[in-house]
């Protein structure tokens, strides 16, 4: 489904140039050490639903059309309240191009499970690359809603901006990677499961309902998409499926069962 309405990418543009510098709560360093450069684990398996595929690692929605180029897409969620052992954690995030084997263009927030307490951490990331976790990160706590934008202005480069829309603090990065070109086939809207640099996983944390909405990715040829017709991701751990996604127009509902 697409709508004809069209975004001003100069708006979002604009936004990108504003950065908030705000200390953590708690030093991220560690998360970034750990995490790194994202492996994604595109070991799919189809589910009973044709329109379903079980994945090791994403629960959410991938839409692709078929031959549009997306040039933008944006999302709204809710940090949720993460409860887990020390440790575990999750990721909530919004991107392009995560599956076409060209180079993912994606802008998120990581929730992990500490000794002190819940931390949640802004990046940006063009995989193959390392994750960026800007010194000057945002403060985010659980009820925070963050709206995540992605411009990609060509194959080679984007601008990413994350907002807290409750605090008002927001940050951008532009992000290039010639030697890893975006088709720009597709747009992400996910929950992940993610594995560090090394290859490892934090156990997954149970992060409630996260609740994708205003939800939209924008293409070169066709105008606004919401991911209505998107297909869904689960994630299934030793044979059991441990989400629960559902679409409704411009919304994407990830539930951890």
């Amino acid at each position: 489904m697409y709508f004809s309405f069209a975004f001003i990418s100069s708006v979002f543009l604009a936004v990108s140039t504003v950065l908030a510098h705000r200390p953590l709560r708690h030093s991220h360093l560690g998360v970034a050490s750990r995490r790194g450069g994202r492996q994604p684990r595109l070991n799919h398996r189809q589910a009973a639903d044709a329109n379903v595929v079980n994945s090791d690692s994403w629960a959410g929605a991938i839409l692709d059309p078929g031959g549009q180029t997306f040039s933008h897409a944006t999302g709204i969620f809710t940090a949720p309240n993460i409860s887990g052992s020390g440790g575990s954690s999750a990721s909530a995030w919004v991107g392009i191009d995560s599956e076409n084997g060209s180079g993912p263009f994606q802008a998120g927030i990581d929730f992990t499970v500490t000794e002190e307490g819940k931390q949640y951490d802004a990046w940006f990331e063009w995989y193959p690359a390392d994750s960026i976790y800007p010194d000057s990160n945002i403060n985010i706590s659980a009820g925070d809603r963050i709206r995540i934008t992605l411009v990609a202005t060509n194959s080679t480069s984007g601008i990413a901006t994350i907002e807290n829309l409750n605090n008002g603090q927001n940050m951008s990065q532009t992000l290039t990677n010639p030697s890893t070109p975006m088709m720009r086939r597709r747009a992400e809207w996910l929950v992940e499961d993610y594995m560090d640099k090394g290859g490892s996983s934090a156990s997954l944390a149970n992060f409630g309902t996260v609740i994708f909405t205003d939800c939209y990715a924008t293409t070169t040829e066709h105008g606004s998409y919401t991911p209505a017709d998107a297909e869904i991701r689960e994630i299934m751990k030793s044979g059991k499926v441990v989400t629960s996604v559902s679409i409704n127009g411009s919304s994407v509902t990830v539930q951890y069962i």
